[in-house]
């Protein structure tokens, strides 16, 4: 989780940096070249490719055969390696999703803090508080509570992945077609 926030916190120098490119390559119009966006983001992109290649093989592994053994080798219990696979199969895989929302989300994060923030809401209210809801009323016992979690954790990785997404694509849009209007960049 370290390594994760100290390559956001790198890529967040970066594009702070990055932000007055952004104001000296506009052209007349006020847009700014789809290529000049890339050569920007290109530092959280590798990120999410270098999270993506370690931790899918890491994923399918430990689902396949590590986690129940690795469980096993931990408690001396079979109940407690068959609990530990199974979780594993159902929500951690999500976590792919979390590192590349994170590494994605810092773009917003430097470019458009507000975004950033409405993003972070809107994920909130249209995605965990549904289900926060749900099982508020929803018949929970033992043998669906894990199904609720996995749904409400684990779907929240993958949804807040979709939410940054669609805002770093209005983002590059609105650079593209000359909407966005750049707030004054202040070091702090």
């Amino acid at each position: 989780m370290w390594s994760l926030h100290n390559t956001n916190t790198s890529i967040l120098s970066t594009l702070r940096v990055a932000w007055v490119e952004v104001d000296r390559c506009r052209t007349r119009a006020g847009r700014v070249a789809f290529r000049t966006i890339l050569r920007i983001v290109k530092p959280a992109l590798l990120a999410v490719g270098i999270a993506v290649a370690v931790e899918v093989p890491v994923a399918i592994a430990l689902s396949l055969r590590g986690a129940r053994s690795f469980a096993r080798y931990l408690n001396d219990s079979e109940e407690v390696a068959e609990v530990t696979a199974y979780m594993w199969r159902t929500i951690d895989w999500c976590y792919i999703f979390h590192a590349a929302s994170t590494q994605l989300a810092s773009v917003v994060l430097a470019m458009r803090p507000k975004w950033y923030l409405y993003q972070s809401l809107a994920s909130n209210l249209l995605y965990v508080l549904p289900w926060a809801i749900v099982c508020q009323i929803g018949h929970l016992d033992e043998g669906n509570a894990w199904t609720y979690h996995s749904l409400v954790f684990g779907g929240s990785l993958v949804f807040s992945f979709m939410d940054i997404v669609v805002v770093d694509a209005l983002w590059v849009w609105s650079l593209m077609t000359g909407r966005a209007r750049l707030e004054r960049f202040r070091k702090g």
